[in-house]
């Protein structure tokens, strides 16, 4: 564990390490988490003042990169002690009223995804304990879901009226999560178990319609039957993101089917290797992808978090096989990461979900997990 202790102190330089793109909110606030649990002495009040700035400007009130995402971590810092719980009555008061505006509009216009709509403002409330605001989110996506036989699911309104997304980032898996931890809360329990049953069982429907080595497509069009087959490892879309929604389903129902389901998909994941994971790449550059949201780091943490639960060797090994490509990659003194795929973009950044603050989590939570249990509740990856 000494080697990861050298690497989280080369995280820790970048992220002290003034920049002028620091007010942005999704790079500044990966300093800020990352220095929050590995280095607290450290912390940037300026940074964190800049992105406070910042996000009373903001209008997506994002999960990932707006308001939202910065009420979370305000949040985690005063329960850290970092912040005066005093910040935290105001907080409260403008959250509620600006939130509530959103959760009616969310409602109105479908959406329902985690970043950006109704997924993202319940975790939100969940973890400020206003469980009234819960509940009306739990309704209103019960509103909207669409049925078919035993099967309930939602539409990307977004994107599409006839596209099912199934991946954790955007689609049925994070309905699956939020539900897990309204029923596990008491919150509209009744209906939060009736949603859960009927949409796992949509999801596990979906298993098998991919080629090899895949199990679940990352989409479906409702009106063709025409599935998006998966053909990478990532925490966003495919088969980890699939079986992290499952765990969390079960372990809140009580209910070892469903656990079952999500460990065999992790130990299916696990005999896929490097060049069956189309982890992006760039030969120009010479890198790969590290980054949480689609790169080797997301697919360490999903292997580890899964042993964490099940102390299953197969995912431990899985789990050190993504550590040690992620680690190759921090041997740069450059960490590079994808901004533009198509036009091989790569550049340095601090962002938590596809930037080196994300790794430095996902490297922290090997070393010490007791004090690392929560980061990644916005990921819905806190299965542990």
């Amino acid at each position: 564990m000494i080697i990861l202790k050298e690497y989280l102190d080369k995280i820790q330089a970048k992220c002290i390490t003034p920049s002028t793109d620091d007010h942005y909110i999704q790079l500044g606030l990966g300093k800020i988490v990352f220095l929050a649990h590995y280095a607290p002495d450290l912390l940037s009040y300026d940074v964190l003042e800049q992105v406070v700035d910042t996000s009373t400007r903001d209008s997506t009130h994002s999960l990932c990169s707006g308001s939202l995402a910065v009420a979370l971590l305000i949040r985690d810092l005063c329960a850290k002690e970092l912040l005066d719980p005093s910040e935290l009555a105001e907080l409260n008061d403008s959250a509620d009223r600006i939130y509530q505006q959103e959760i009616t509009r969310h409602t109105i216009n479908r959406e329902y995804d985690l970043f950006t709509g109704l997924v993202g403002k319940g975790i939100y409330f969940l973890a400020a304990r206003n469980d009234a605001l819960v509940a009306t989110i739990v309704r209103a996506l019960d509103t909207f879901k669409l049925q078919d036989e035993a099967h309930y699911y939602w539409l990307d309104s977004v994107q599409s009226a006839t596209k099912c997304d199934l991946g954790l980032a955007h689609g049925v898996p994070s309905i699956v999560a939020f539900l897990a931890d309204c029923y596990r809360h008491g919150i509209e329990a009744e209906l939060s178990r009736k949603l859960l049953t009927h949409t796992v069982a949509f999801l596990l429907a979906q298993q098998g319609k991919p080629a090899a080595p895949y199990l679940f497509p990352t989409g479906l069009n409702t009106e063709t039957g025409a599935v998006a087959p998966s053909s990478r490892l990532a925490w966003c879309y495919g088969d980890l993101g699939v079986a992290a929604a499952l765990w969390r389903a079960g372990s809140a129902l009580q209910c070892p089917q469903w656990q079952e389901a999500a460990l065999a998909i992790m130990l299916q994941a696990s005999e896929i290797s490097l060049d069956q994971a189309n982890v992006f790449s760039s030969a120009r550059h010479g890198v790969l992808d590290t980054g949480f949201c689609h790169g080797t780091a997301g697919i360490a943490h999903l292997f580890h978090r899964f042993y964490q639960v099940t102390q299953r060797e197969e995912l431990l090994r899985s789990a050190h096989y993504w550590l040690e490509l992620t680690l190759r990659q921090l041997d740069r003194d450059e960490l590079l990461f994808p901004v533009d795929v198509r036009n091989d973009q790569w550049v340095e950044h601090s962002g938590l979900l596809e930037g080196y603050a994300g790794v430095g989590m996902v490297l922290l939570t090997f070393l010490e997990p007791a004090a690392c249990a929560d980061w990644d509740t916005s990921f819905l990856t806190n299965i542990a």
